[in-house]
């Protein structure tokens, strides 16, 4: 995929969807671009939008769980085992 352009797409969404109504979109956003930083190798922002988008997630369990999950991953491309394996 083209990273550049979606960082730029996904950052509008995040900036445009300001309410509680777009929350599922931005969320999303903020997973596409916590993937983004990752394929780049910026663990920081990876980390910075895996959180926004459990922070500003639906709540359901099955989000919770999945970004969970990616925030795990991160935790053990870092090499914190103890965070990976408790996430």
């Amino acid at each position: 995929g083209n990273y550049p352009i979606a960082r730029t797409l996904f950052r509008r969404v995040v900036r445009w969807s300001p309410s509680d109504a777009m929350r599922h979109h931005r969320s999303f956003a903020h997973q596409r671009l916590f993937a983004a930083a990752l394929a780049a190798g910026d663990e920081s922002t990876a980390l910075h939008h895996g959180w926004l988008a459990f922070q500003t997630g639906d709540g359901s369990a099955e989000r919770r769980a999945e970004l969970i999950g990616m925030l795990a991953q991160l935790a053990l491309r870092v090499g914190d085992s103890t965070a990976a394996l408790h996430g």
